[in-house]
């Protein structure tokens, strides 16, 4: 992911606020920023770091669109005397996101041959276009004078990133639990909550996503240049599903 100027990768990922798909292996390089966003599509070949043996390549991509977003929680439903009982599946909601991108056909040829080989297995790592961000404080726990760690309601939340409020205050006697302390997906309180306290927080993270083989990777033509066919602007669909994991 993207820290400063320089980018570090163990899984290929998709940033859509700057860079946008690293390969799978891990590699450590400049990163490529130096023109503005609104040519960066058009300049992907140009803008790509050294390719050295054994390192990874870097496609500029940025969704037109995200939609929708679209949060599961699979439940489970028991027979009990008639009646039913219902109880969370998993210990989060997933998220499932349907991706637009633009841009000419050699800008999405690199796009779309990174998930010709990712196919359905393959972790992708997603900043969310923005929609991942908790930019006011959610709620994630209610004290009970006892109880000093709470979960997160999603993983890979930035630590750095995490403001935690309690009783409306904002609060650093907590720390973080879980993850590789870049990330979290929990935090524990130095002190226990009383009774009733309120446990706020908010925070950026990624998403762990596959690309939805159900759904097709579809490519269509959505301008056509007709002196320089080249030039003609194509759009990629796809859709990413958060992993559990």
């Amino acid at each position: 992911m993207v820290d400063g100027d320089h980018f570090t990768a163990d899984v290929w990922a998709i940033d859509c606020r700057d860079t946008g798909v690293w390969q799978r292996g891990e590699v450590q390089g400049r990163h490529p920023k130096s023109e503005s966003r609104l040519h960066r599509a058009d300049s992907a070949h140009r803008l790509r770091p050294e390719i050295k043996k054994g390192d990874m390549y870097t496609v500029i991509a940025s969704p037109t669109h995200v939609l929708p977003h679209k949060v599961t929680a699979v439940t489970l439903k028991d027979d009990v005397h008639e009646a039913y009982e219902f109880r969370r599946r998993l210990t989060r909601p997933l998220g499932k996101w349907e991706l637009l991108f633009p841009g000419t056909k050699e800008v999405l040829d690199s796009l779309s041959g990174m998930l010709h080989a990712a196919q359905g297995d393959t972790l992708i790592k997603f900043d969310g276009a923005g929609m991942l961000e908790v930019t006011d404080p959610i709620i994630i726990g209610v004290g009970d004078g006892t109880t000093t760690d709470f979960m997160l309601p999603h993983r890979n939340v930035y630590v750095s990133s995490t403001v935690l409020y309690l009783n409306g205050s904002a609060t650093n006697a907590w720390q973080p639990l879980g993850g590789d302390g870049v990330t979290m997906y929990q935090i524990r309180m130095t002190a226990a909550p009383g009774t009733w306290s309120q446990i706020k927080a908010k925070y950026k993270r990624y998403a762990n996503t596959v690309w939805n083989t159900e759904e097709d990777l579809s490519l269509d033509r959505a301008f056509r240049e007709q002196t320089t066919t080249r030039l003609s602007i194509h759009q990629l669909r796809l859709v990413l599903t958060e992993c559990p994991n």
